[in-house]
């Protein structure tokens, strides 16, 4: 619209979406100031992010750990932004020149923002797929113009739509993808075993040991931040604050929320502790802490209370047994039902 110069067409739509945008924050400012939880929003919704974004949790690269993650897709989204750099001045001329600006400039903005803390986690970089896609789509139609130059096509072909023509080479590129990929291997096991095995499963093993060694009722805890284990093993855990100690310290509601995870744990102690063996998240085997520490994966900052939540877990839990290398503690005086 600004390049139509049509400004009267432009603001009206930045009015729209500006009402779009402000009436929900709104409604939902108004509901938790009316109960008195407003700060308690901002800290939680806001403030807290920031906090979280400016704490380094490693030194690793976001551009590394996003092309391990999406592996052979970002590699060709690589090659189509280095295409669309080499092609710029037969760009300038286009009428789609302000996707390209998009592109030119939103693939490495995505790629620094993606995982401003370094927590490496994978989803953090799922918004480089639509660039990724856009520029792969790119890269494969500058292949083509080389291969396949525009001829003269029959009248039948040309008014066959541009996807029904390029089908047969984005099945062929995902099928190498798949193939090519390291997690395929997983994948067909998978399949294999869903629809050929006799023991599948929907839930993890940890998750049927536990229904099988607690009552209904009795609490256990996923050390840590699993709350997918409590749901597929129908048991609850005794706190609310399940990402313990993942809180950035610094952040006031992050410390309530740590002091709130300690009161839960000696007041209503779970029956089971499970240690899911997170590299990042500091075990409760104190060998394995120093191993951590010696690796360079324990936290920076943890909580003011993390040793006394260790120790809690030391003095009241004793290991009971290991299942698919995740130890399970049970609090002494108790026993399997």
């Amino acid at each position: 619209l600004l390049l139509k110069k049509d400004f009267q067409a432009f603001f009206t739509a930045v009015i729209w979406v500006t009402l779009g945008i402000t009436i929900p924050l709104a409604v939902t400012s108004a509901y938790f100031a009316y109960h008195g939880l407003f700060q308690a929003m901002l800290e939680a919704s806001i403030l807290y992010n920031l906090s979280y974004s400016a704490t380094d949790l490693s030194t690793s690269s976001a551009l590394k750990v996003g092309f391990e993650f999406l592996n052979l897709a970002a590699w060709i989204g690589l090659v189509g932004y280095l295409l669309l750099v080499a092609k710029i001045k037969d760009i300038l001329k286009r009428s789609y020149l302000p996707l390209f600006i998009v592109l030119l400039v939103g693939t490495p903005a995505a790629v620094y923002l993606s995982d401003p803390a370094k927590r490496n986690y994978g989803h953090y970089f799922m918004n480089w797929l639509p660039f990724i896609g856009l520029l792969s789509a790119f890269a494969f139609h500058v292949v083509q113009e080389k291969l396949l130059p525009n001829k003269e096509q029959p009248p039948a072909v040309s008014r066959q739509p541009a996807a029904a023509r390029l089908l047969p080479s984005a099945l062929l590129v995902t099928l190498l993808f798949f193939t090519l990929s390291p997690r395929a291997s997983t994948y067909v096991k998978a399949f294999d075993r869903l629809f050929t095995s006799s023991e599948r499963e929907l839930r993890s093993p940890i998750a049927i040991y536990v229904d099988n060694h607690t009552e209904p009722g009795e609490y256990v805890l996923f050390w840590a931040t699993h709350p997918g284990e409590n749901f597929m093993s129908h048991r609850e855990a005794p706190m609310t604050a399940l990402f313990y100690p993942n809180m950035v310290n610094s952040s006031k509601i992050a410390q309530r929320l740590n002091d709130d995870f300690l009161s839960d744990l000696q007041n209503n102690p779970p029956i089971l502790i499970v240690d899911m063996g997170r590299l990042t998240i500091p075990s409760l085997d104190p060998a394995k802490r120093e191993e951590q520490k010696a690796m360079g994966v324990y936290p920076t900052d943890p909580p003011d209370n993390l040793d006394e939540v260790l120790a809690f877990i030391a003095e009241n839990y004793h290991l009971e047994n290991i299942i698919k290398d995740k130890p399970v503690y049970r609090l002494r005086a108790t026993s399997e039902p």
